[in-house]
């Protein structure tokens, strides 16, 4: 008999040599897009008679890893918005003073301008978007973009809103104002630190609410909005903070160094960088803390305290880390690349934009990372792995930007 094969994509072989019934017949195809693709064979015997197409069988075939998906022009820059992914896979993220909601696909779904500058949003338990803007609003948008309302916080707002999961909000302001909303934008409290806030809150499991200042010190907030606890450092603390599984919480600052600290004790471990720490941390399932520092380099810290490895990229490292489920760890810097580097701090691609990247990236559960960059562009780029089960995987923990430990 002869075998053929049909790819599934419009392609099919020719006939092979005739072979004995037990003969094993090879054939390759290359496909020219991603997709899934249904494979199939046929026998055809010495008289001409031909069998039934077989039952086919199912081809994904994916990109190369770094392989650009689609990119979207937003027509402003994007430097402090980080994606935020939806359930139904809608990417929201700030350009400019607009925000955007796009497709999976990469065309616009829906923009919304403001009077200034937007932060990263955060998405609430039921859909709505959440995000600050330099016009000194807290802006609440329904999942088909019209506004659910705003709430006016007297200055400007930089911090990006961290989600309770009883969708209560909190958010930094410039004036050094954090406050608590409720899910109708109905002020809960204020609660006023020495210096302003652009570090984006993050929620404990108990609630209770952690952010930074310009005043060097760390604060922890109760329910109620009262001072728990404060932790002074030498610098400004402009970063959001991250929590490991243990319940301790990371956060760096401008002095250069990144801090572990345990809620209400004290330091367990500073590990010093060899410039300012702006960057995020981002904490891997084995609690191993990647951060990015204006030396122009990433550095992962095991959980001692102590140096793993650092890479050095062409500029400061402000866009915090994104840790894919294969281990592999993708940032932005300001040389304008996105790399993606091996749990040992080997580089296995970087990806080119045209403009610096301090916006932190996104890896959503179809294997693509979503990063911004201040040419203005949303860049869709294939990265083999969703992301990590982890403690802190990324900027404000999870897809929906919550800034909500587990």
């Amino acid at each position: 008999m002869a075998i053929r094969y049909d790819w599934g994509d419009g392609h099919a072989t020719d006939w092979s040599e005739f072979v004995h019934s037990e003969a094993v017949v090879r054939s390759s195809h290359a496909w020219d897009s991603v997709g899934i693709y249904e494979v199939r064979a046929q026998a055809q015997d010495s008289r001409g008679n031909l069998s039934a197409w077989s039952v086919p069988c199912s081809v994904r075939v994916r990109p190369l890893s770094g392989t650009l998906v689609w990119k979207y022009a937003t027509g402003g820059s994007i430097t402090g918005s980080s994606p935020a992914v939806a359930d139904d896979g809608t990417i929201f993220v700030g350009a400019g003073e607009t925000l955007h909601a796009v497709r999976p696909d990469g065309n616009a779904s829906w923009t919304f301008a403001t009077g200034g500058a937007t932060t990263s949003p955060a998405i609430g338990p039921d859909g709505t978007v959440l995000f600050g803007s330099a016009d000194s609003h807290l802006y609440a948008v329904n999942p088909d973009g019209t506004m659910k309302w705003k709430y006016s916080a007297g200055s400007v707002i930089t911090s990006s809103p961290a989600v309770a999961d009883d969708g209560t909000i909190f958010f930094g302001t410039n004036s050094g104002w954090v406050y608590s909303l409720s899910t109708g934008g109905a002020k809960r409290w204020g609660f006023r630190a020495g210096a302003s806030v652009v570090s984006s809150p993050a929620i404990r499991p108990d609630g209770t609410i952690c952010f930074g200042s310009y005043d060097n010190r760390f604060y922890v907030l109760n329910l109620d909005g009262s001072q728990q606890w404060q932790y002074g450092t030498g610098g400004d603390v402009r970063c959001s903070p991250g929590f490991d599984t243990r319940g301790n919480v990371h956060v760096g600052s401008d002095d250069r160094y990144l801090r572990a600290l345990t809620i209400g004790v004290g330091r367990r471990w500073a590990f010093k960088a060899g410039g300012s720490i702006r960057s995020s941390p981002a904490i891997g399932p084995d609690n191993v803390v990647y951060v990015g520092s204006r030396d122009d380099r990433l550095y992962a810290v095991n959980p001692d305290g102590f140096e793993r490895w650092s890479f050095l990229t062409g500029g400061d490292v402000l866009s915090s880390p994104a840790i894919g489920a294969d281990g592999m760890v993708y940032f932005g810097s300001d040389d304008g690349n996105v790399y993606a580097l091996d749990a040992g701090g080997s580089l296995r691609w970087s990806f080119a934009t045209g403009g610096l990247i301090q916006a932190s990236p996104a890896i959503g559960p179809d294997e693509i990372l979503y990063v911004g960059s201040a040419d203005g562009c949303l860049y869709a780029i294939y990265c083999s792995s969703p992301l990590a089960d982890a403690p802190w995987p990324k900027f404000h923990r999870d897809l929906k930007n919550t800034g909500r430990a587990n």
